[in-house]
C-alpha cells in the first residue's frame, strides 16, 4: 500500500500476515501530528509484521533533519507505548 496520504483510516485493509506502507502516508510537509496519528492507526491493525518506508512526502524523515528525525520518533515510539 502506498499514497494514503492522511486517508488511510478511510480505506479496508485485507488482513494478511504483513502490513507494507511504501510511502506517502502524509501530505507534503505535512505535521507530526499527522504521523502521529498514522502510527497510531496501524498500530492497531492486527498484522503480525508491519513496515514502513518513508516516501517524499514525509519530508520530517530527510537525511537533513536527522536530530528533528530521531525526536520526532522518540516522541511517536513513547506516545504509542503509553497504551
Amino acid at each position: 500500500m502506498s499514497d494514503t496520504h492522511n486517508e488511510i483510516e478511510k480505506i479496508s485493509i485485507p488482513y494478511d500476515d504483513a502490513f507494507v506502507h511504501c510511502g506517502d502516508a502524509v501530505k507534503h510537509r505535512t505535521s507530526v501530528r499527522n504521523l502521529r496519528n498514522f502510527n497510531q492507526f496501524v498500530c492497531q491493525l492486527p498484522h503480525a509484521n508491519k513496515r514502513f518506508v518513508s516516501g517524499n512526502c514525509e519530508t520530517l524523515f530527510w537525511i537533513v533533519n536527522i536530530d528533528f528525525n530521531l525526536r520526532t520518533l522518540r516522541r511517536l515510539n513513547n506516545h504509542d507505548n503509553r497504551g
